[in-house]
């Protein structure tokens, strides 16, 4: 689950240190209509936060109105197709350089002791892929007891699929995963020394949190402009944007959407309102006439089926509340498909292993113990 959370957990940063262009004068409001171009009826456009803090979730009437109307919903990277790749990637050996590498013998020195306190291990053994998920993880130490079970977008994205529409993602995670390994590139070791870190990220998130609720993307604009180099920003936000536009207009067509990104890609001459336009559509706010608390909102569920499926082997069968991805522990005999439902913070796991026995399983001719694991943790 952690493992999720990190990765989005950098678009944070993502959405509001990148240098941007300020639009003119946009209208105070997160949400915007995508109409016209061919489409005989209008998706939408809403910028999120990928933070669980409880003061996020106030939608207004407006967004869940948006939701019901359309047929589908779009967040930047389907949750399935991540949670695949993550657990692929967790049974691969960390290869990444060592920070003793990346660092003179006289800095490393000089550090070490520090670092071998703050991450619980030997600085020698401290890699590039540690350093870069001690960054990732930064906003966790500042969580509050009243936060969300989940982040603003799998919030919405899950109150979608119970509609019974189709969910899915807008980007690639391959696309993510490159991003992350480019960011990981510059490493500062002194953001990790500094003892103050703490205190000017958690002032850092106050303001954040205060301007996005505030629905000003002109003021937005302004106060990420300038933070980043050009070559971060075409890498953080233009190249996605371009990316995501295009995707966003093929989607659109299929059928109506909700699409629900960071909010740092919608303003600016780069961002995805000004593109959508530049491709045809007219997208216009739209204003809500009061917020709803997140226990007030109440919708129809449909009843989703669970998803069954049995091993190759025939081991045993399964059902569980979706599609599970596989996971094969480094050293361990035993096979794992699980599936993380990232909402409820719930993890399906099941699993077996033959070893030696009288019994035989069909199609096995050596002796062999079955050993079937099936928890909900």
């Amino acid at each position: 689950m952690k493992y999720f959370l990190s990765i989005l957990a950098i678009l944070v940063f993502l959405c509001f240190t990148q240098n941007t262009k300020a639009q003119k004068a946009p209208s105070k409001t997160l949400l915007w209509r995508i109409s016209g171009n061919g489409m005989q009826k209008p998706s939408y456009l809403y910028g999120t936060m990928h933070l669980k803090d409880r003061r996020l979730f106030f939608f207004g009437d407006s967004v869940y109105k948006s939701i019901e109307a359309t047929e589908g919903f779009a967040m930047e990277l389907d949750p399935i197709e991540m949670m695949d790749s993550l657990f692929t990637k967790m049974g691969e050996t960390d290869t990444s350089t060592l920070l003793k590498q990346l660092l003179d013998e006289k800095k490393f020195k000089r550090v070490s002791k520090k670092l071998e306190k703050k991450f619980g291990m030997p600085a020698d053994k401290i890699s590039r892929k540690r350093l870069i998920k001690e960054r990732e993880n930064w906003y966790y130490n500042v969580q509050k007891k009243d936060d969300m079970k989940s982040m603003v977008d799998l919030y919405l994205y899950n109150i979608a699929h119970k509609q019974g529409k189709w969910v899915g993602g807008i980007e690639d995670v391959s696309d993510q995963f490159a991003i992350k390994d480019e960011l990981g590139k510059d490493i500062n070791i002194e953001d990790y020394l500094d003892d103050d870190n703490e205190e000017k990220k958690k002032a850092y998130l106050k303001k954040m949190i205060s301007m996005y609720a505030d629905q000003d993307l002109e003021k937005l604009d302004l106060w990420i402009s300038g933070s980043q180099s050009k070559k971060s920003n075409d890498l953080l936000l233009v190249n996605r944007n371009i990316k995501m536009a295009y995707r966003m207009d093929s989607l659109a067509h299929v059928r109506t959407s909700f699409f629900a990104v960071g909010v740092a890609h919608l303003p600016g001459e780069t961002g995805l309102i000004n593109l959508l336009q530049t491709k045809g559509f007219s997208v216009t706010p739209v204003f809500s006439s009061k917020k709803i608390a997140p226990e007030n909102y109440v919708y129809d569920v449909k009843e989703i089926p669970w998803v069954k499926f049995a091993e190759p082997e025939g081991a045993y069968t399964v059902e569980m509340p979706g599609k599970p991805s596989d996971l094969k522990s480094p050293g361990s005999e035993v096979n794992f498909k699980i599936y993380a439902d990232l909402v409820s913070n719930t993890v399906y796991m099941s699993g077996f292993s033959f070893h030696g026995t009288d019994e035989k399983p069909r199609g096995y001719d050596e002796p062999y113990d079955k050993v079937i694991c099936n928890q909900r943790i």
